[in-house]
C-alpha cells in the first residue's frame, strides 16, 4: 500500500503550510479541496520543490457524502493513510436566523460531519496497523460563545471536545491524536470577507500560516492534546475559564457583533481551504 498524509483544506492557508512541513519531511501528500485549480498549483509546487509524491483530490465537503467520496478514493489507489489533517472547514458571520439555514448546515457537515467520517474510518486503520497520527483543526473560538457565529463556534467547540475525548480512549496506544486551536491567522481573508467589522478580529494574535504549521506539526509529534499557538492565546485560553458565564457570553456579543447598520449583508467566513482568519 502507498502510505501517505491526508490533508483536507490542503491547497491553501494553513492546510497548504502544513502540506510544505510534511513535504520537507519527505512524505508523500494527497491534498484535498474543492478548487482543482488550486490543488494543481499545490501539487506543481510540492512536486517541483521536494522529491515526494502529491496526489489531489477536488471534493466539497459541504455535500452529505463527501468523506465517503475520500474514503473510496483511498481504498481504490491503496492508500495507507498514516496521517489525517481535518483542516477544512466553513462558518458564518451574521445574525443566525438571518443566514439561510443551508449555511448553517453546510457548517456542521464540514466542520462536524465530514471531519468525524474521515476520523473513524481511518482511526480504524491506524488501530490496525499499530500508527498514526490525527490533527484536527480546532479554533480558539472553541473556548468561548459565539453571537452571530453561533454555529460556527460550536462545531469548532465540538471539534477539541471530540479530539480530545479521542486522545484519552487511545493514550495506551502508538497513535497521536491533536486538536490545534489558533486564532487569527494573516492571508489577508479579513478584508476580503469584511470580517474585519468583528472586533475579535482585531483583538487576537495575528499569526502567519507558516508559523502555526510548524508548530502544529511539532506539537502533534511531541504528543500533545491540545496545541495553542503563541503565549497570549494559552492566555486568552486560561481566562474564558475564570471569567463568569453570563459575562463572557455578554462581552462577546459586543466583541463579535458585526459592525456595521445592516447585519442582513452576509459575510461568509469560508474556510474550506482555510485561507483566513479564525479557524
Amino acid at each position: 500500500m502507498k502510505k501517505t498524509a491526508l490533508i483536507t483544506g490542503g491547497s491553501s492557508g494553513i492546510g497548504r503550510c502544513i502540506a510544505e512541513v510534511y513535504a520537507q519531511d519527505g512524505r508523500d501528500l494527497l491534498l484535498v479541496a474543492q478548487d482543482m485549480d488550486m490543488l494543481g498549483t499545490a501539487r506543481e509546487t510540492l512536486e517541483a520543490s521536494y522529491n515526494i509524491s502529491v496526489d489531489i483530490l477536488s471534493v466539497n465537503l459541504e455535500e452529505e457524502n463527501a468523506a465517503k467520496k475520500i474514503i473510496n478514493y483511498t481504498r481504490d489507489n491503496d492508500y495507507s493513510v498514516e496521517t489525517l489533517v481535518n483542516c477544512a472547514g466553513t462558518g458564518e458571520l451574521k445574525k443566525f436566523t438571518d443566514a439561510d439555514i443551508s449555511l448553517h448546515l453546510e457548517a456542521i457537515y464540514v466542520n462536524i460531519r465530514a471531519l468525524t467520517e474521515l476520523t473513524w474510518y481511518y482511526l480504524k486503520e491506524m488501530e490496525k496497523e499499530g500508527r498514526g497520527e490525527i490533527l484536527n483543526v480546532s479554533s480558539m473560538t472553541s473556548y468561548i460563545p459565539g453571537p452571530f457565529q453561533a454555529v460556527y463556534h460550536g462545531t469548532k467547540a465540538y471539534v477539541k471536545s471530540f479530539t480530545e475525548g479521542l486522545a484519552v480512549e487511545m493514550k495506551n496506544s502508538p497513535i497521536k491524536i491533536m486538536a490545534l486551536c489558533p486564532s487569527v491567522v494573516a492571508s489577508g481573508f479579513e478584508e476580503r470577507t469584511h470580517a474585519e467589522k468583528s472586533g475579535l478580529y482585531r483583538m487576537l494574535t495575528n499569526d502567519l500560516p507558516e508559523q502555526v504549521a510548524e508548530f502544529a506539526v511539532t506539537a502533534l509529534k511531541r504528543g500533545k492534546t491540545i496545541a495553542i499557538p503563541g503565549l497570549r492565546n494559552k492566555f486568552l485560553a486560561v481566562l474564558t475559564k475564570l471569567v463568569p458565564e453570563v459575562l463572557l457570553r455578554e462581552t462577546m456579543y459586543f466583541i463579535l457583533k458585526p459592525r456595521e447598520s445592516n447585519l442582513n449583508i452576509p459575510h461568509r467566513i469560508n474556510r474550506k481551504l482555510h485561507n483566513g482568519i479564525i479557524i
